[in-house]
């Protein structure tokens, strides 16, 4: 195949490949006016009228999706007889690069990554379509590591009779059976959700062999054991994954969100939930000289740190820094809300740290602390609406001269102290 960097396509020259599969290369490609960064997806083909087709199918179903973890169509166009798209560019690569074959995770790792895919997943059978090619390689990472499920080169349409066929398309390892009987259904999706957590659970797909050994075994052999490969996974987990992966659709679960919500609450039963004893700071980076200042202030009210303060700064290297933190919200009793324009622009604070903070408000009445470090447009953020600022937002702790900024800090660490106390 051919070597396209630095070549035009559109507007864009293509700088590097991204990587290729059998019918399609993809490329980074710069914009020749604007210097944005996108995904320039190139199928193989230069003159059927099939690869033609296949690139107009695909751009179809993208152009009218709109979901926040699913990858967005920018443009679609053609290079003299060359179809293409022009996508998202997502700078963190995908899920099977983040986690190689043979990758163990444990359970509070995948939460997030099987919360964010079922959204995509359920939105998907909402609008009548089936992915039929999930699978690691396409969900890829943005920029705050929030999931964009991509590969919609083989999605379709839901049948409109059930005796209707489709030939079989897909990646082998994560297929549902009925796909290789010609059947695809909404289930077919969740099935493969279900092999990808199990084989992050076990470090390794419960079916391996030549093609035709694994659609064998898929049609015919239970799935092994989780817990006999990893024995620390509790029943509860076990039982739910190994749902999603029945041989029947019909004795899996309702819907991919079921399967979802179903499996956090074996991951975190309600009689199991932590006991909220620490504080947990949520912040920009950009915005660490702050976070610093704080914490000399915490230094001094709480000695020895008697009760717990936690930030993203306490992650030890190599480490799963999303469950670390996933695991410091649940068992937070008061959240320090460091508030500026980069801490409300983060996608992942917004996504992933301010609605589990705010549900346990409501549910487990934490205390949120939100504290407006600089200006920033705080009326377009819907969800602090209904938090009581510590400082006026017009009175920013950037603009406090440097006693008001000590006199605050030390009446926040106080609020701190006395909110873990309770």
């Amino acid at each position: 195949m051919a070597d396209r960097v630095g070549q035009q396509v559109g507007n864009y020259r293509l700088m590097r490949s991204l990587g290729e599969g059998g019918l399609a290369e993809v490329y980074l490609g710069e914009h020749f006016y604007l210097r944005t960064q996108a995904a320039i997806k190139i199928w193989h083909g230069h003159s059927g009228n099939e690869e033609a087709e296949a690139a107009r199918a695909e751009a179809r179903f993208l152009g009218r999706l709109v979901h926040p973890h699913i990858i967005k169509l920018l443009e679609f166009g053609m290079e003299g007889d060359m179809p293409f798209l022009v996508l998202s560019h997502a700078p963190n690569g995908s899920l099977r690069q983040r986690h190689p074959p043979g990758s163990k995770l444990s359970t509070v790792a995948i939460l997030p990554y099987v919360k964010q895919i079922a959204s995509a997943l359920q939105y998907l059978h909402e609008q009548k379509i089936i992915h039929r090619g999930l699978n690691p390689g396409s969900c890829l990472l943005g920029s705050d590591n929030e999931i964009w499920l991509s590969g919609f080169g083989i999605a379709i349409t839901v049948p409109d009779s059930p005796d209707e066929e489709h030939e079989y398309a897909g990646v082998p390892v994560y297929s549902a059976p009925e796909q290789f009987l010609n059947k695809p259904c909404y289930a077919s999706d969740q099935y493969a959700l279900g092999m990808m957590a199990y084989e992050w659970l076990a470090g390794e797909v419960p079916f391996t062999g030549k093609w035709l050994e694994v659609v064998d075994k898929k049609i015919h052999e239970p799935p092994p054991s989780l817990r006999s490969k990893v024995p620390t996974i509790s029943p509860e987990v076990e039982e739910v994954v190994l749902t999603a992966l029945a041989k029947d659709p019909k004795d899996r679960f309702a819907s991919v969100k079921a399967f979802a919500t179903a499996f956090e609450q074996a991951v975190y039963p309600p009689q199991k939930k932590p006991q909220r004893t620490q504080a947990f700071i949520s912040y920009s980076h950009k915005d660490k000289a702050y976070l610093t200042r704080l914490h000399d202030y915490l230094d001094f009210y709480l000695p020895g740190r008697t009760l717990e303060v936690w930030d993203d700064t306490m992650i030890a290297a190599g480490t799963d820094w999303r469950g670390n933190i996933e695991q410091a919200i649940r068992s937070a009793r008061v959240a320090v809300l460091l508030i500026s324009f980069d801490f409300l622009r983060s996608k992942f604070i917004r996504e992933n740290e301010l609605p589990p903070l705010l549900r346990a408000a409501q549910q487990d009445g934490i205390t949120i602390l939100p504290i407006v470090l600089r200006p920033c447009p705080l009326e377009e953020v819907k969800e602090l609406e209904q938090l009581q600022m510590l400082n006026l937002p017009s009175k920013t702790v950037s603009e406090m001269t440097e006693p008001e900024q000590e006199r605050f800090w030390m009446t926040t660490t106080q609020r701190i102290r006395d909110a873990l106390k309770t």
